[in-house]
């Protein structure tokens, strides 16, 4: 697997054009979040394996997320748990 930085040319327009076709499907996502975990990575590991669990964060309530506009909701709501330290 590659990072998007490091395409090139043709390979990297292959791969806006995947991530725009799966973006027009998330209109049709449904998931539930209870809990946001923050992890770090090497940023010289290529190959995202190692990945390192820096906090955990109980949301203390579940975020069902249906449509775009409430996944753009949500992102305020977890931003504003976030300020608070984890326990």
């Amino acid at each position: 697997m590659q990072m998007y930085e490091d395409l090139a040319g043709e390979d990297k327009q292959k791969a806006k054009k995947k991530a725009e076709a799966l973006d027009a499907c998330m209109n049709n996502l449904s998931l539930q979040i209870s809990c946001l975990a923050l992890y770090k990575t090497d940023t010289e590991d290529k190959t995202l394996k190692f990945w390192e669990k820096i906090a955990e964060y109980n949301l203390g309530i579940v975020i069902k997320l249906e449509t775009r506009r409430t996944i753009r909701k949500a992102k305020s709501i977890i931003k504003s748990i976030l300020l608070v330290p984890p326990k």
